[in-house]
């Protein structure tokens, strides 16, 4: 079924961005994370990640403003690079992604700009740390948006960092993250 719909948006992107799709499907595939992982990047590179702007484009009457920072619409690129909360995690994270601080850079350009970095030059390990640092800031989003219980950027990277390194030693890959 997931194979489906990232055949349905190869199509849909023509035959230029057909292959770039293509190529990052299978780089975010091989990453060796968690398989809900991995399903978790296909929403955010394919915009149906349910955000409030997504939420209410789908008739749900919400408000689209960020309930973490109430600063802007929440969009994905809100929650995971403009976002005050975004920003703080980043500049404290492990790994830097200069990409993250480029203005109106959609996340499914992002994402594939960070696939696209030749993996001579930057560690596969780096990329699926970076996966669990978006999985950890979704999981603070939702649980400020569902519990109203705040969980601080240090604790965001840690729990991202651990889980990281757990899945990576149960599954003998990766062994460093490079900057």
């Amino acid at each position: 079924m997931v194979n489906d719909k990232f055949n349905n948006l190869d199509i849909a992107e023509g035959s230029k961005g057909a292959g770039t799709l293509r190529k990052i499907r299978t780089r975010s595939w091989k990453l060796n994370i968690k398989g809900k992982l991995k399903h978790f990047l296909w929403k955010c590179y394919s915009d149906v990640l349910p955000t409030k702007t997504k939420l209410r484009k789908k008739g749900l009457l919400v408000d689209c403003i960020c309930q973490t920072c109430g600063e802007d619409l929440e969009t994905i690129e809100h929650i995971f690079f403009k976002c005050k909360k975004a920003r703080e995690m980043w500049k404290a994270a492990p790994v830097n992604w200069e990409l993250t601080q480029v203005p109106n850079t959609s996340f499914k350009q992002w994402w594939i700009d960070v696939c696209s970095v030749n993996k001579l030059e930057v560690s596969e390990a780096r990329i699926e740390l970076t996966t669990y640092l978006l999985w950890w800031l979704w999981k603070a989003r939702n649980l400020w948006v569902f519990k109203k219980a705040w969980m601080p950027v240090p604790v965001i990277i840690q729990m991202a960092q651990r889980d990281w390194l757990e899945f990576s030693k149960r599954n003998c890959s990766t062994k460093w993250v490079g900057q």
